[in-house]
């Protein structure tokens, strides 16, 4: 249980008042839902610079993070009609699913908060449809001490028109406001993200209607690095669900190449191994290390217990093309990375059985190749794991 206490909640403060509800065509287009975290670079409260921290790099803020085996209070601060309802059971059902690999709960069931959820728009609040937002972790409790909802979640009410595109969106967006919840940072405002943005395309696609974003916008959201502390680094990856969907022709990769980014409604290998670190399950008796062999036949290997990773270590003699392969019916997370035990330079995160799986290891030095079973919270089994270098 967390030690950190919740919140009182004054719920009335978000009941719309006469008039406030936004009259607006019920079939209309509801304007693109991109995340509006207040989470740019700015000091966090406004008007109090000392909450502003230093600069640094990777895609979970540790510094935001919930004590490991926290049970956060999630409160619903309105949305008590139909449409509310259909969103707060989503809620419900989508939110846990980070539960798989953070040592995190969610209770939506009581009446004090360390999350609050607004549904509804609230335009003397600045807060209309398609508002999706959350502070990263810790920072909630401080936004619901000023009065304000720490977390957005204004669908449109004409998504249910199309079913299989609402759950979708559900999913997507419910996922990504959580993963900020937990103190993940937006993946494309990385420091070492290996983007160049073109600014003048960004301009003329999200300063155009649906989102109509000033060019202050613009830059806080999209084109500046985050400002935080101390996160979890893994590659750049553009399938992570923290990751907006941008089109061709937006931002290219230091060789050219062009850089395009999927409608991202899952969350990632890399997602999932990074949550499993930042929030692991405490008191897990972790194997003792073992070493791998390029060219070894395969080691019989096991999670015993939920919450174990199998760690080993793997020394190329020169640098190329190596790949890891596991085999048997158990499902897994396989993650490599330069530093033992260390959050900072990982290199890959993959998902699946019997997996073959190329990494480019650029240096003859220690790797180590962390095995944990595809729901590491709750899950146990027997596998096999080799190396291999690639011909």
């Amino acid at each position: 249980m967390t030690d950190i206490e919740p919140l009182p909640v004054d719920v009335s403060l978000f009941v719309p008042e006469a008039g406030d509800r936004p009259v607006e065509d019920p079939g209309a287009r509801p304007r693109a839902g991109f995340c509006a975290n207040q989470m740019a670079g700015g000091p966090i409260a406004p008007g109090r610079p000392e909450t502003e921290v230093r600069p640094t790099r990777a895609a979970l803020d540790l510094s935001r993070r919930w004590p490991a085996g926290t049970k956060l209070n999630v409160v619903f601060l309105n949305g008590a009609d139909a449409w509310g309802a259909t969103i707060r059971r989503a809620v419900r059902r989508i939110a846990p699913l980070w539960s798989d690999y953070a040592d995190v709960a969610f209770d939506f069931d009581q009446p004090t908060a360390h999350v609050t959820v607004n549904l509804l728009p609230l335009p003397r609040l600045g807060i209309g449809y398609g508002t999706y937002s959350c502070y990263l972790g810790l920072d909630c409790l401080s936004v619901i001490r000023q009065g304000m909802p720490a977390m957005n979640l204004v669908f449109h009410p004409s998504l249910a028109n199309d079913p299989a595109f609402l759950e979708e969106e559900f999913r997507r967006v419910i996922l990504h406001e959580f993963g900020h919840c937990l103190g993940f940072i937006h993946e494309h405002m990385r420091p070492d993200r290996p983007i160049v943005w073109d600014e003048g395309a960004l301009s003329a696609t999200f300063g155009a209607p649906p989102n109509s974003w000033s060019p202050q916008t613009i830059r806080e959201q999209i084109v500046d690095v985050y400002r935080g502390g101390t996160l979890e680094s893994g590659l750049f990856d553009p399938t992570s669900i923290m990751m907006y969907q941008f089109p061709a022709g937006l931002a290219r990769y230091a060789d050219g190449s062009p850089f395009v980014s999927p409608n991202n409604a899952a969350l990632s290998p890399m997602d999932k191994v990074l949550a499993n670190m930042a929030y692991p399950k405490p008191g897990t008796t972790q194997p003792a290390e073992g070493v791998l062999v390029a060219g070894d036949p395969p080691k019989p290997g096991a999670i015993a217990e939920a919450g174990q990773a199998a760690v080993y270590r793997f020394h190329p003699a020169q640098p190329g093309v190596f790949v890891v392969k596991t085999e048997g019916a158990t499902p897994l997370l396989l993650s490599i990375q330069r530093d033992r035990g260390a959050a900072a330079g990982r290199l890959f995160a993959a998902e699946g059985t019997n997996m073959n799986m190329p990494i480019l290891l650029t240096e003859s030095r220690d790797y180590f190749v962390a095995v944990r079973h595809a729901r590491p919270l709750t899950g146990a089994g027997d596998f096999k794991i080799s190396i291999q270098a690639s011909a």
